[in-house]
């Protein structure tokens, strides 16, 4: 069961569930009862699971890539992986034509800023001032893919101030992840090349626990606006996911927590069970 855990860690899977998870909840926005439209989800999963192995794969590519356990992982598995590449495209590829022209204009753009961004990381990966700010801009295009896949359904729906202080609590919260877990990998691989590294160990767990502060105030800010009870959860469980990465940064130690706050954007799924 163990292994079994670990190989969808090293495979982004929790990621995937994360962003699907994400994406359901804010598609019931505002009052929670709105219908989800399901294919937007799946293709988005989809995406996010193509992504994340091929920027494994392209870091592999390179002579300075630290080896972690996840890229020890996808060099054993190389194969593997670009199947699972090219079935992820062709899938989201298809099914992308029975997507509403909403939709997919705002698919277009973001699939553009990812190849975009691939092509920087991977075949210009040597220039260290972009791998040393890699993490704020990977935050910006998770928060395109995932808040605008379930935006761009209905932008009617999004209009409020309350939503777009959601999308921005989730780059936070995503940012967060990356720069708690950038440290841990500096601490392990001190040659790598991470903002973590550029700002210093104290620094980026004090910006970590920061975050968590600023998400906060955002939840106060944001309850001028706020008319729905389902809004407060939203906003709520963004905290938490927050909350939980605070927690590692404070009391975890090591990678070996990296499940946890992977774990932790899982917890949007508890918005499924509101009525």
């Amino acid at each position: 069961m163990r292994k079994a855990l670990n190989i969808a860690h090293y495979l982004s899977l929790d990621v995937v569930a994360g962003a699907v998870a994400h994406y359901l909840m804010f598609s019931r926005l505002p009052t929670g009862n709105t219908p989800v439209v399901w294919l937007p989800g799946v293709i988005l999963a989809s995406t996010v699971w193509m992504i994340y192995v091929l920027d494994r794969l392209l870091d592999n590519l390179k002579d300075t890539q630290v080896p972690t356990l996840r890229h020890q992982f996808y060099a054993r598995h190389n194969l593997l992986a670009w199947g699972i590449v090219g079935i992820c495209g062709l899938f989201s590829a298809v099914s992308a034509f029975f997507l509403s022209w909403s939709v997919i204009v705002f698919g277009l753009i973001v699939a553009f800023l990812s190849g975009l961004y691939l092509f920087i990381v991977g075949w210009i990966g040597g220039n260290r001032l972009i791998h040393q700010y890699k993490e704020p801009f990977t935050a910006m295009i998770y928060t395109a893919g995932v808040w605008g896949s379930a935006a761009s359904v209905d932008w009617a729906s999004f209009h409020r101030p309350v939503e777009w202080i959601l999308a921005v609590m989730l780059w936070l919260v995503t940012f967060q992840n990356l720069l708690l877990f950038s440290n841990f990998e500096q601490k392990a691989f001190p040659e790598a090349i991470t903002m973590a590294k550029t700002w210093g160990t104290k620094n980026t767990d004090r910006i970590v626990q920061l975050i968590t502060l600023l998400m906060i105030l955002l939840v106060i800010l944001a309850s001028f606006w706020t008319k729905y009870p389902y809004q407060y959860l939203v906003l709520s469980i963004e905290v938490g996911v927050s909350i939980v990465q605070f927690w590692i940064c404070t009391y975890g130690s090591s990678e070996r927590y990296r499940w946890l706050g992977e774990c932790a954007f899982i917890l949007p799924g508890i918005a499924l069970f509101w009525h």
